[in-house]
Order: C-alpha cells, then structure tokens, then sequence
C-alpha cells in the first residue's frame, strides 16, 4: 500500500479545489482500503449526489467489489467522514 504524506495531500487538495475535494479524500482512501492489487483494477470515475462510481476492469472484478461492497461502503464512510450514500461499479 502507498502511504501519501501530508504535504502530497495538501498539494492535491490546492489543485483539486474545493469543488473536488471530496474526490480526492475518497481517492486516496479507496487506495487504502482495497490496497493496491484491486485499487489497480479499479478506477473511481466520479462522485455526484453522495453517490460513488467506480469502473471494474472487468466482470470478474465486477463481482468481487459487489461482494464486499457493504464492507467497502461503511469503511469509506468511516475513514472521510463524508455522506457516502451508495457506491456503483460498472465496467
């Protein structure tokens, strides 16, 4: 797993702006919670409405994230802060 030092994050969060922030927050824990193996077959194509959706590489990814994703849910929740309603991934 890669650890982002505070400054790198302070660097992101400038260029982001505040507009996407949360973006950036949800990014960097995705990496953190899946680790860096299904982080890499992954890919976070926006956040809008309190709804995160996530592209799979393929269906067989595809079935894997929805497994666990009341798991990958609550953790995100947990670890931002911010009102994760719901997480949709496609391919």
């Amino acid at each position: 797993m890669k650890c982002i030092n505070e400054n790198l994050k302070t660097i992101l969060y400038k260029i982001a702006g505040e507009k996407y922030k949360d973006l950036v927050t949800i990014n960097i824990e995705w990496q953190n919670i899946v680790g860096a193996f299904l982080s890499e077959r992954s890919k976070i194509i926006k956040y809008e409405r309190n709804i995160l959706y996530i592209r799979a590489i393929n269906h067989v990814w595809l079935a894997d994230f929805h497994l666990k994703k009341t798991e990958y849910l609550q953790k995100l929740k947990q670890n931002t802060k911010i009102n994760i309603e719901n997480i949709f991934f496609t391919i």
